[in-house]
């Protein structure tokens, strides 16, 4: 968050969070709110799930801390759904093939 890293060699910053509300719309993709600290600097960022083995999986990607004013913070944020983001990806390779 806001270019800080964990070490020297500019390692992530992991936080957790919960998902606050399923689906949200985004320009019409599909998204979800996550209950969780963001910051300037997260947007793009992956949004993992731990399956009951353990395997993390990408869920999402975040877009967008919500708040009522660009001072005023509050713990949501906005998250594009993964099956979104991968559609998206396939519609771009196939009009560059095009």
């Amino acid at each position: 968050p806001e270019g800080q890293s964990t070490s020297l060699g500019m390692f992530p910053v992991l936080r957790s969070g919960k998902v606050a509300s399923l689906d949200q719309s985004l320009f019409g993709l599909r998204s979800f709110l996550i209950n969780g600290d963001v910051y300037p600097g997260d947007s793009g960022g992956p949004v993992f799930r731990v399956s009951k083995r353990g395997k993390p999986q990408v869920v999402g990607m975040v877009v967008e801390r919500l708040s009522t004013s660009r001072r005023e913070r509050f713990p949501l944020a906005l998250a594009v759904d993964a099956g979104a983001i991968k559609e998206t990806l396939q519609l771009l390779a196939e009009r560059k093939r095009r």
